[in-house]
């Protein structure tokens, strides 16, 4: 490994804006590249894929659809190849930035963190028009073993082995021959998992303490899609009103979000209260940027509200770190975020829907007996979901708050000793690419 790192490698880490998601992920794998290495993104700006992921998150039937193409097996394996030939029908523009970015005298390495520009990069491989042989990895960015991810890539790093075999299945069902398909850590940003210092960390622990007058910070960082912002409106809405009645339930709003036709009426409806502050990117590179700045702040959020989409896999970091808030999920947008919750919940950083339901309704119902029993398990989470009724959300979370539930998970005490649950994926990812390299 060390040899290897003195060469040099064209580096080239390829991406598609479908919600902020994908240039998260490829900003973690950028900040755990080794420093003797540099490396060019290409396909971070493409506005026809990004209006289309909008109107398909947005439109409630276009949406049902999706999920049912997603999770149908002869719908998924139909759609998957019409998305596939269309993406890969024009690949002139992806084929002149990496002419433009190849140095002929070094070895290439490929990097894609989203299958359709990954399914274009393989094709143009394929195609043998570069003289020298071009190095492909896929990092896929949920764990969801959908067939769009099935790429003839030299490797193909998925976050469980469940994804793994289950993508293994397909191939065999398709009579195709498997490439490599190495089960890592989901890679978050190597930041994220650094310490904090012991005022901050304290600073937290303050916020969740249902005694204590400080409020807390809640983290909502609106994706790409500005998918569910009347919930969000609603929520915020619901919480401010019920802190006026209750001092001793208090907390304050960070909204992270791009500017845009979408998002500017909800920022215009709450842009004079003086609970909720935005952090309003120019472009999605400067909105994710925006939000890693927000968690190295003092006084960094230790709530953060959120769909289970990548977001979620920082439960893999602890409370006691950077990127480790306290996870409230909303409802999931497509096949991908179920499966995401599937695996949280099957790795146990997130209880059950029924717990989630009897939670609430201890709450409602003052049962101290039954929410104490729910307090000693609290710490054994990560993440937590919520009512999908922004109402009912409110009130959970309050309960949360006041009966020390959220205080037990900032003292989270399930440590992983699996090792694709940790939170080195970024570093595993490069190092099997290096190690490559020298076979």
């Amino acid at each position: 490994m060390q040899n290897i790192l003195t060469k040099t490698f064209n580096i080239i880490i390829t991406t598609v804006p479908t919600g902020l998601g994908h240039i998260r992920v490829t900003n973690a794998i950028l900040k755990g590249l080794p420093l003797t290495q540099n490396a060019t993104i290409i396909g971070i700006k493409d506005p026809t894929t990004a209006l289309f992921y909008r109107i398909i998150s947005t439109n409630f039937y276009l949406r049902k659809i999706l999920e049912f193409t997603q999770t149908n097996p002869v719908a998924e394996k139909i759609t998957n190849d019409i998305i596939s030939f269309l993406q890969t029908q024009d690949t002139k523009d992806t084929e002149q930035k990496l002419v433009q970015t190849i140095n002929p005298d070094y070895p290439t390495i490929v990097v894609s963190t989203h299958a359709f520009i990954a399914h274009k990069i393989q094709k143009i491989i394929n195609s043998r028009k570069f003289k020298k042989p071009i190095f492909h990895a896929v990092i896929v960015t949920d764990d969801s073993p959908q067939r769009f991810w099935m790429i003839d890539a030299n490797i193909i790093f998925v976050p469980s082995q469940n994804t793994k075999q289950q993508l293994l299945q397909k191939y065999k069902e398709d009579n195709h021959k498997a490439p490599n398909i190495e089960v890592v850590p989901y890679p978050i940003n190597p930041e994220f998992c650094l310490k904090l210092r012991t005022e901050i960390l304290y600073n937290k622990i303050e916020q969740l303490e249902p005694d204590n007058p400080q409020k807390a910070r809640v983290c909502i960082p609106v994706s790409g899609a500005a998918v569910q912002l009347d919930f969000y409106k609603t929520l915020i809405e619901k919480l401010l009103q019920e802190q006026t009645q209750k001092n001793s339930t208090q907390f304050t709003f960070s909204v992270v979000t791009r500017e845009g036709n979408y998002t500017k009426p909800f920022i215009d409806y709450f842009r004079e209260n003086n609970n909720i502050s935005f952090h309003i990117g120019a472009n999605d590179e400067q909105t994710v940027e925006l939000y890693d700045q927000l968690y190295s702040q003092l006084n960094p959020p230790s709530l953060e509200i959120t769909k289970p989409s990548e977001q979620c896999f920082k439960v893999l970091t602890t409370p006691d770190t950077l990127g480790g808030p306290i996870i409230l999920l909303t409802e999931p947008v497509g096949r991908q975020e179920y499966d995401n919750l599937n695996y949280l919940e099957r790795n146990g950083f997130l209880p059950t829907e029924k717990t989630t339901a009897l939670l609430l309704q201890a709450f409602q119902n003052n049962n101290l007996h039954t929410i104490q029993t729910y307090v000693s398990y609290a710490s054994s989470w990560r993440a937590i979901r919520l009512p999908k009724s922004p109402q009912e959300a409110s009130e959970f979370i309050i309960g949360c708050h006041a009966f020390g539930i959220f205080i037990a998970m900032q003292n989270y005490k399930n440590h992983k000793t699996d090792p694709s649950l940790t939170p080195n994926g970024v570093r595993e990812i490069w190092k099997k690419i290096f190690e490559l390299q020298i076979k």
